[in-house]
């Protein structure tokens, strides 16, 4: 007959055998690594210089139809095929290099078109030539105007809409002129400045563009536009224009810039409103600037904040912050993330400050890794030599010079 005891050794040793293979992988996950006890679940690989990007500030990222990596940077295009980057730079002596080595925007529109946006002009690439050719921006006029390009946008109808610090130009299909919006002083519905940061096409149809003091929401139907100001949250000395302006999948429109941080505009009131964060002190000026906004599958919104990243549950108000971890050197390389892009397999690409990019890979991310610190509350070795589950559900881990840790 067997004991109550000798049953609950069966049920123990009976436990241990069905978690032997998970068990051994959380081995081989634990073996060698130094880091924190426990580090953040969130782990990034990181791209800079010393993997061939031309410089460690990135400005914007894209991917294009044929699945390679576009990195803008203010030294130089960067294009990645998963193994090596090719850089590209302006060069006096060739026209149909590009033309400026500020990298300011990229995007594609439908009909795979690549647009490169600079703090010289705005550039299309040839991707059967790899060679570069100029988009000229003219006025109502017919006058050349050399501009920075902030943002641009492809609207339902074809047409390229490009915001720039000489307001935002409307291209045909074939890049020719079709629209110009500014500031007029002799004209009451414009835009309140020139300069535009960035831009959003709503579900609804309506135009938002980010400027240095107001937000305008332009009604395509009627062309007039609606001006809201941005409610100041500090005062500097430089305006610059907005930062990120998005909306989320149910509806709501957020907005952040250096003055202001993240604001939520309400529908029913028609204004935007300072949202706090709880993660970084709201009266810090440079820690409370939102770089930029992207909405995950889960209804998240990822901040980029100079103080690292903010995820953040618009519903439930709950705040998980991402930081650099010198001892973690799967952690974030820098904490300013100055944008965020999501590829079509799901995967972020963080651009960071000074870091070059941190690539958030989601196969990369499925466990959490514990590891030898120093610290007594963490674990004692980094050396496994075997894992076993109580019957309480705690897990005992034994180490080769480290004892025992439960």
């Amino acid at each position: 007959m067997i004991s109550l005891r000798s049953s609950r050794y069966i049920k123990f040793r009976l436990k241990v055998l069905q978690k032997a293979c998970l068990l051994e992988l959380l081995i081989l996950l634990i073996v060698g690594i130094d880091g924190l006890a426990q580090t953040q679940s969130y782990r990034f690989k990181h791209f800079s210089t010393e993997q061939g990007l031309s410089y460690h500030q990135v400005s914007c990222t894209i991917e294009d139809y044929k699945g390679f990596i576009w990195i803008g940077t203010v030294n130089g295009l960067n294009r990645y095929d998963g193994y090596e980057f090719k850089n590209f730079f302006p060069s006096s002596s060739d026209s149909t290099s590009i033309s400026s080595n500020k990298i300011r925007v990229l995007f594609e529109d439908s009909r795979n078109n690549l647009f490169i946006g600079t703090s010289n002009g705005l550039n299309i690439y040839d991707h059967r030539t790899e060679k570069f050719s100029r988009v000229q921006l003219i006025s109502e006029k017919g006058d050349l105007i050399d501009s920075q390009i902030n943002d641009i946008k492809e609207y339902t109808d074809g047409k390229l809409w490009v915001a720039t610090t000489n307001g935002v130009f409307v291209l045909n299909e074939d890049q020719s002129f079709h629209e110009h919006f500014s500031h007029n002083n002799e004209v009451s519905n414009d835009l309140p400045n020139n300069t535009i940061g960035k831009m959003l096409f709503d579900k609804d149809g309506r135009i938002w563009m980010g400027g240095q003091k107001h937000i305008s929401q332009l009604d395509v139907k009627n062309g007039t536009f609606t001006h809201f100001p941005i409610k100041e949250k500090f005062k500097i000395d430089r305006e610059p224009p907005v930062n990120a302006i998005t909306q989320d999948s149910k509806g709501r429109i957020w907005f952040s810039s250096n003055q202001a941080g993240l604001s939520l505009f309400d529908e029913v009131a028609q204004k935007f409103e300072y949202y706090p964060l709880k993660s970084i002190d709201e009266n810090d000026l440079l820690l409370n600037r939102v770089r930029a906004i992207k909405e995950d599958e889960k209804g998240n919104l990822w901040l980029g904040t100079f103080d690292g990243l903010i995820i953040f549950n618009p519903d439930t108000h709950a705040e998980t912050k991402i930081v650099n971890d010198p001892n973690d050197p799967y952690s974030l390389n820098n904490n300013a993330i100055l944008n965020i892009y999501e590829d079509k397999r799901g995967n972020y690409w963080l651009g960071a400050y000074h870091g070059g990019i941190n690539y958030l890979d989601k196969n990369f991310n499925v466990f959490k890794h514990y590891q030898h610190t120093g610290d007594e509350k963490g674990l004692s070795y980094n050396v496994i030599s075997y894992i076993a589950e109580g019957e309480d559900g705690r897990i005992w881990i034994a180490t080769d010079r480290g004892g025992l840790n439960v």
